[in-house]
């Protein structure tokens, strides 16, 4: 899921005179190849204790008391189409340490916008920002700053915009493969013995990526099957999965959506048919002309 952990000796923390932690990660994009570099640093502060200053009497190893805190820009930290089409984001933080309410935090936001807020008592602070800037920034990094009385923290916070839709932003082909000729009918020969119906969802090879998912679903039991694309699937265009037959006479309904790893989907393809596999003998319309009845009856049950 993306999330990473390491262990930081304390002591080199302690002993940072600028108190930053500058982090960076290359990876690699499955489909392309390509390695792709991000960074963000964390300010932080280092707070006096009985063994390590203040009312010890020891010394505070940075001099700083104050520290900012900038929250991802999204749930991801990716913005996708969906988040971009909003007019503002807000942005979410915190300030640690010496500081008081009221104190005012400052974001820069493509190196020209500034936006600003004030702190609560809880060193909280939330900021609408136009989307139009955050999609605009070129190096997608928000600089932010906060003064309080015991000086100046600042803070960056990288995030990434993906707001390409795959599949050329439209839906997917979906076919249930069980209704053989297409005429919303699951009759007795196409169902045969089996006691699951096969859907396939069709896209654009060149408009996907390994590691995107196609999800399918069942309508009526909103049971969900999952898959998720890989270099074979690309290769073939389609991707399949099969589902618990209806009951007879019971319709089958289907869903399908491509999504990303941002979060971009295609818009929802559908599809339907019925299960008739009721199994009602011919008619025989031969009559025995020696033994048959020259008489019509007419039974009326009910009137018109």
């Amino acid at each position: 899921d993306g999330s990473y952990s390491l262990s930081v000796a304390t002591a080199e923390l302690k002993a940072d005179k600028d108190t930053v932690a500058e982090v960076s990660v290359a990876a690699k994009d499955p489909a392309t190849g390509k390695i792709n570099v991000a960074g963000n640093s964390q300010d932080y502060t280092v707070e006096n204790d009985g063994t390590n200053g203040g009312s010890g009497g020891g010394t505070n190893t940075s001099g700083k008391t104050v520290a900012l805190v900038i929250d991802p820009v999204t749930a991801d930290n990716l913005i996708n189409a969906a988040e971009a089409s909003a007019t503002n984001t807000t942005i979410t933080g915190k300030v640690h340490g010496v500081f008081t309410a009221g104190d005012k935090v400052t974001l820069t936001v493509n190196n020209l916008s500034t936006y600003s807020a004030t702190v609560n008592g809880l060193g909280e602070y939330s900021i609408d920002v136009k989307t139009s800037d955050l999609l605009a920034d070129s190096d997608t990094q928000i600089e932010g700053s906060v003064t309080t009385s015991a000086g100046v923290a600042k803070a960056i916070q990288n995030y990434g915009v993906d707001t390409v839709v795959p599949n050329g932003g439209k839906a997917l082909g979906l076919a249930i493969d069980t209704d053989t000729n297409n005429d919303g009918w699951i009759n007795r020969k196409e169902l045969g013995a089996d006691t699951s119906v096969k859907v396939t969802a069709t896209f654009d090879a060149a408009k996907a990526e390994v590691g995107d998912k196609v999800t399918f679903t069942d309508s009526a039991t909103n049971a969900q099957q999952t898959v998720t694309l890989d270099a074979a699937a690309i290769a073939a265009g389609k991707v399949s999965a099969s589902f618990a037959a209806p009951a007879e006479g019971v319709t089958f309904s289907v869903k399908a959506v491509l999504q990303d790893g941002a979060g971009n989907a295609t818009p929802e393809a559908s599809d339907s048919a019925k299960r008739d596999t009721s199994n009602f003998g011919p008619v025989d319309p031969n009559v025995d002309p020696a033994n048959a009845d020259k008489n019509i009856s007419i039974e009326i049950t009910s009137d018109l």
